[in-house]
């Protein structure tokens, strides 16, 4: 009896072992074949006019339309969005190219500033920008130079084909009474809202209340407090008080 227990222990030590060694087996297999894998670091999902359109592309404006809030739905249905959109203006762009309509170094450095601004005033800081796309400042400008060239290229075009275009009120009442009813589209309910606003005349007294208020800010911030601080705590700005009274960086012009 001790021999046969014997025995059927070694057997199962030897499946046991057995089985190990195919598990070990297996496991280096599929370590093989996902380092074997190619990793893909970017594709094309459309071409425009021999132009490819990236998936990068589409990555790219998501993540400045979740920076911006302007996500609606599912980020599947935001991602055909932009693609859609991409499309429309890969064939304007197209366009462009045969109309030769060219945008100046000048005009794109000021518009590339201009964004860089307002998506540092959104943010917060260059620091948190930074983070935010995980690029240093310059490689930011680098990666949106050629997207802003390009739209406002796409811009330019829009506005040379539409500006001849002039349609009456009469017009679009007969298109829209043409179209077979399955083929309009439906549009969501909208309210115009109006309101009347009475702005009380500001006292004298209210004004040497106010002026007092001020001086005697500036004179704790000459003497050496906090300024951050103290727009913070009485400052009336809803966008700037937040942010220690910082208003972002504005052009020449611009205010």
């Amino acid at each position: 009896m001790n021999l046969k227990f014997i025995k059927l222990d070694s057997m199962n030590t030897r499946i046991v072992a057995v089985s190990a060694a195919m598990l070990l087996t297996l496991g280096s297999f599929n370590i093989l074949s996902a380092q074997n894998k190619p990793l893909v670091i970017d594709e094309v999902v459309a071409v425009v006019g021999g132009k490819p359109v990236l998936a990068s592309d589409i990555e790219t404006q998501y993540l400045q339309f979740r920076m911006q809030g302007n996500i609606k739905g599912s980020a599947t249905e935001t991602r055909c969005t932009i693609l859609e959109g991409i499309l429309y203006n890969k064939l304007l762009l197209n366009q462009a190219e045969v109309d030769s309509i060219t945008v100046s170094d000048k005009q794109v450095e000021s518009e590339l500033d201009r964004r860089i601004r307002y998506f540092i005033s959104q943010i917060g800081s260059k620091e948190k920008l930074e983070e935010y796309y995980k690029k240093s400042l310059f490689e930011i400008k680098e990666e949106f130079r050629s997207i802003i060239r390009d739209q406002m290229r796409v811009e330019m075009t829009q506005n040379s084909i539409t500006k001849s275009v002039k349609i009456t009120p009469s017009e679009v009442r007969k298109f829209f009474k043409e179209m077979p009813q399955d083929s309009i589209p439906m549009v969501n309910s909208e309210f115009t809202i109006g309101q009347i606003v009475k702005k009380p005349k500001v006292g004298l007294t209210e004004e040497i209340a106010v002026k007092e208020k001020l001086r005697t800010l500036r004179k704790r911030i000459m003497e050496g407090e906090n300024f951050s601080t103290l727009a913070v705590l009485y400052s009336e700005d809803p966008g700037s008080a937040a942010k220690g009274g910082e208003v972002g960086l504005f052009g020449r012009g611009e205010l």
